[in-house]
């Protein structure tokens, strides 16, 4: 593979996690590859707006991305309505071998909460569940966002 080695790749990661690792807005970092390159991908819940995103460290290429996987917002593992279509990023009304695993590694990021690249059947049993949003309702009010924490509920 050309450009930088797995172990080069690793570290930048690491500084990643621990240069954004107190912004409420990261999800995670992963290690990926691009064109024969391994690369860092940087998972953000909503991309921060004041806040300038390398796209590369020494060397290695950094690609950010907005995923809207949280654990407030699942059923199951993870609440997806439909998880094919959601897997189709370019929006061709198909999904690619690389969209599918895009959508996979995404999926993977949002379950390994402790950030160790592996998921076990423990941890995974051990994850509350939450029901699907509901339904708007007719004369719900129009100034409250939906996808805010119940206070109650924390």
């Amino acid at each position: 593979m050309d450009g930088p080695t797995l172990d080069q790749t690793r570290a930048v990661k690491t500084e990643i996690v621990r240069q954004f690792q107190g912004i409420k807005e990261f999800a995670g970092a992963g290690i990926g590859e691009s064109n024969g390159r391994y690369t860092v991908r940087v998972n953000w819940r909503v991309l921060p707006k004041n806040l300038t995103l390398p796209s590369s460290v020494g060397g290695v290429e950094i690609n950010h991305y907005e995923v809207d996987v949280a654990p407030g917002n699942r059923t199951g593992l993870l609440y997806l309505r439909e998880p094919v279509v959601a897997a189709d990023t370019n929006f061709n009304r198909g999904v690619s071998l690389e969209e599918f695993r895009q959508a996979a590694l995404l999926r993977f990021q949002a379950l390994d909460f402790a950030h160790q690249g592996r998921l076990t059947l423990a941890g995974l049993e051990a994850m509350p569940r939450a029901a699907a949003p509901r339904e708007k309702q007719e004369d719900a009010p129009t100034d409250v966002d939906p996808h805010a924490m119940d206070p109650q509920q924390h």
